[in-house]
């Protein structure tokens, strides 16, 4: 008898054991169902490590993005749209990670009760609608032209990103074989928007003015003398010139180091890592499915020169151009950052739309309406007395430029970030031109063209 019991209590347990497995299984199909179809030695979606159909990838306009034609492979109308899209969309051969790969689930026409075989119908993949505005990406590769960096443009309303531009690119449509070991393809598959941190130069002066700010110091009555340069313990902090007795707001528009180093140790390394951390300048993420890179903030065992320069945008300080543009959005909605994302609508094999746009982006408050508004006054100076307004699509524009030393003999990265206060184009934006020297050269002269295509297109309901 008591064997017959040690029997059923085997039983028992293994039939447990596989019902947990198999209710484990089906709550992982359910979650990770379409990573697996989406892996690429699915010869149902791959050939060759290479999509053999799908549905199509289309701009917030329904233009064509990267999809099939009479059978054959289609691609952007233009060969800058081509070449602004390609990081986020991705290349063929699934080097560059994008929509193209994360969403193959999406656009194999997968669901979790058929699989890849529809119920009803011609098998056909769904069709996705990105919130970018393909005119847009255009004229940002034609404003990087080429040089290695990133321009990105999103609503601040919103979250929807209007533009993910990375540099060097290549036209998916050409035959061209890329070798990355020519100085021209130098991180040719790097999405450089959202994968790549870098030094952000002055443009982290908003991060270390807010942190200022948010711990009761007064942009009108703090006082600095800048003399040209200041002595700390490690180092000497330098400016260009000597600015003299300025306060903060004039400290921003002169973009005065010594300033700002004096600030930074005024408020202290927990204050501005805190005001880093909230505006999520240090913490990786996604955009849906994309995976963005970490920046990095970190004062620990840092002396007092050193502090100073990382309250400058510079030390050890890396920033990716997303978090940048992302923060300065937060800056001109009063204080609170919306998410961004990219994925519009979603139509299913049937024609139905399986994404309505039903709930809003999520939000967090970053900073007090008060900063924001004060560093809107700050920035919108920045843009009135060094470049003026002209030139960037009859738009307001608040921004700060940073001229981000790397070392090593090479030029400086060029740095502009900031927003449009304009009611109907609600746009942050941020451009980023690696080794391009001053951010008022390089940067300005890039962002004026992104801005003026984006203010026509979104007045006049897209091109």
């Amino acid at each position: 008898m008591k064997g017959i019991h040690r029997l059923s209590l085997v039983l028992y347990i293994i039939a447990g054991a596989f019902a947990a497995g198999l209710l484990i299984f089906c709550v992982k199909y359910a979650a990770e169902g379409w990573r697996w179809v989406s892996f690429p030695s699915n010869r149902h979606i791959y050939s060759n490590g290479r999509v053999i159909s799908s549905g199509d990838i289309l701009d917030q306009d329904g233009d064509m993005l990267l999809g099939w034609e009479n059978g054959a492979r289609a691609y952007g109308k233009t060969q800058s749209i081509r070449l602004g899209t390609l990081h986020i969309l991705g290349d063929r051969d699934g080097n560059i990670i994008g929509v193209q790969r994360a969403y193959m689930d999406v656009l194999s026409g997968y669901n979790p009760l058929t699989g890849l075989y529809p119920l009803t119908g011609e098998a056909r993949g769904g069709d996705i609608y990105l919130t970018l505005d393909d005119y847009v990406c255009g004229e940002a590769a034609r404003a990087l032209d080429g040089r290695a960096g990133a321009i990105g443009l999103y609503n601040y309303k919103t979250g929807e990103i209007l533009c993910v531009t990375s540099s060097p690119s290549f036209d998916p449509a050409s035959d061209i074989v890329i070798d990355i070991s020519e100085p021209a393809y130098e991180g040719v598959y790097i999405n450089r928007l959202i994968s790549a941190a870098y030094p952000p130069g002055s443009t982290f002066k908003m991060v270390t003015a807010a942190a200022a700010l948010e711990n009761g110091v007064d942009p009108e009555t703090w006082q600095y003398e800048c003399t040209g340069q200041s002595e700390y313990d490690g180092g000497i902090i330098t400016c260009p010139r000597a600015h003299g007795r300025q306060n903060l707001t004039r400290a921003m528009v002169n973009s005065c180091n010594c300033a700002f180093a004096a600030l930074t140790h005024e408020i202290g390394a927990r204050a501005l890592t805190e005001q880093a951390q909230r505006l999520g300048l240090t913490a990786g993420g996604s955009i849906e499915r994309l995976d963005v890179a970490p920046g990095s903030f970190d004062v620990n065992g840092a002396d007092g020169a050193q502090l100073g320069w990382a309250g400058v945008g510079q030390y050890t300080d890396l920033v990716t151009p997303f978090h940048m543009m992302l923060a300065m959005g937060g800056v001109a909605n009063g204080g609170i950052m919306v998410g961004a994302k990219i994925i519009g609508d979603i139509h299913s094999p049937l024609g139905i739309n399986v994404n309505p746009r039903l709930f809003a982006p999520s939000s967090k408050r970053v900073m007090s309406e008060k900063t924001a508004l004060a560093l809107t006054v700050m920035l919108k100076a920045c843009v009135d007395l060094n470049y003026g307004q002209s030139g960037f699509g009859g738009l307001t524009v608040c921004a700060k430029t940073g001229t981000a030393q790397v070392g090593g003999g090479k030029s400086a990265h060029a740095w502009l970030a900031g927003f449009a206060l304009d009611e109907d184009c609600p746009l942050a934006f941020v451009v980023l031109i690696e080794h391009g020297g001053a951010g008022s050269e390089a940067a300005v002269p890039a962002a004026r063209r992104v801005l003026t295509a984006a203010a026509a297109s979104v007045r006049s309901g897209g091109q």
